[in-house]
């Protein structure tokens, strides 16, 4: 049991890191391995590790469920034995829960979950401060730094798709893009000169991402926003030819920043080269479904709008749901990066 119990967490690198590629593997494999306990993750956290590793092999899938009922009931009595001692450990906790509970389709606990995730706010503003005055490295901070982008994510990605109202608000992040993922987890001690920016600037100024977690984050980002333009009712004084411009103008300029983004993503992200990548397929397909959901709401405003834009849009449309129905055929593990994304 035991053998599986510590292949369940290799399992968890190998296959279920991509996800969520927020903790330092080789740091967090270090301090399993510690004589002292403090100095060990926290058992909750490792055990919901334990449980999505599981859950991403077929023989060891039957242990997933009660390592997560088992790190969801810890994690709950230290939430309640202790309410002001969040730790770092307790977010990455609640988002990998969060994730687990959206794959077996537990969707309302999975919002609840995330909604724990990231308090307070405080825990993740680190980042902003140099590392020798927090006595935190950069990987430290870059690990918080990973997290917060993790939750904003599935912030971003589970309230689009679920119609509730999301936890982050946009106008409050402020925190610096990942920094290359090959940097991170390599743990040189020299932090990598890549520079990162802040969301809202890096979408301003169309700057390409310098990480694949911040790749997802724009595109989750965006993908919000499409779902936002389509879903928000316009207000009883903004309607007629007023909403109409406001929306035309809205439409273009997502659309312009999802086709700036697909852009520039940089070459470990491109199509077709990287058609075996699970971060490529789920990126790409996250921009390209913003994109036909852009052109199908903009089909429907064109009823109101004496036609403008249909021709152009359906025929978008028909590209985007093409290049869907091909990276779905072209994608090896195309079952799997369903499932795990």
């Amino acid at each position: 049991m035991a053998n599986n119990l510590a292949y369940s967490t290799t399992l968890y690198f190998k296959n279920g890191y991509h996800c969520s590629p927020m903790i330092h593997p080789s740091r967090y494999l270090e301090s399993l391995r510690s004589d002292v306990p403090s100095r060990q993750p926290p058992l909750f956290l490792q055990l919901v590790i334990m449980a999505t590793g599981a859950s991403t092999d077929p023989s060891h899938a039957s242990l997933a469920m009660s390592l997560y009922r088992r790190a969801r009931k810890l994690a709950e009595q230290d939430e309640a034995k202790e309410p002001n001692a969040f730790m770092l450990a307790h977010a990455q906790c609640w988002v990998l829960m969060a994730s687990f509970e959206a794959q077996n389709t537990l969707f309302s606990r999975a919002s609840l979950s995330l909604g724990k995730s990231p308090q307070p706010p405080s825990l993740f503003q680190s980042h902003l401060e140099p590392p020798s005055s927090r006595h935190l490295d950069w990987i430290e901070m870059e690990e918080r730094r990973r997290t917060w982008w993790v939750i904003y994510s599935a912030d971003r990605l589970v309230f689009a798709t679920s119609a509730l109202p999301s936890i982050i608000d946009d106008r409050m992040v402020h925190t610096l893009l990942p920094k290359p993922e090959e940097a991170f987890t390599s743990g040189g001690e020299e932090m990598p000169q890549e520079h990162t920016n802040t969301l809202h600037h890096a979408l301003r100024e169309r700057l390409p991402p310098v990480s694949r977690l911040g790749a997802r984050a724009l595109a989750a980002h965006l993908f919000y926003r499409v779902v936002d333009l389509e879903t928000t009712e316009p207000r009883p004084e903004a309607q007629g030819e007023h909403n109409l411009e406001s929306y035309w103008a809205q439409q273009q300029d997502v659309g312009n920043d999802l086709l700036a983004l697909l852009i520039s993503l940089p070459q470990d992200l491109r199509l077709p080269a990287n058609i075996g990548c699970q971060d490529t397929i789920f990126i790409h397909v996250l921009i390209r479904t913003a994109l036909m959901c852009l052109h199908k709401t903009a089909i429907r405003k064109t009823a109101e709008d004496g036609g403008r834009g249909t021709a152009a849009s359906l025929l978008r449309r028909r590209a985007g749901a093409t290049c869907l129905l091909q990276l779905r055929k072209s994608s090896p593990s195309s079952d799997q990066s369903e499932r795990r994304t």
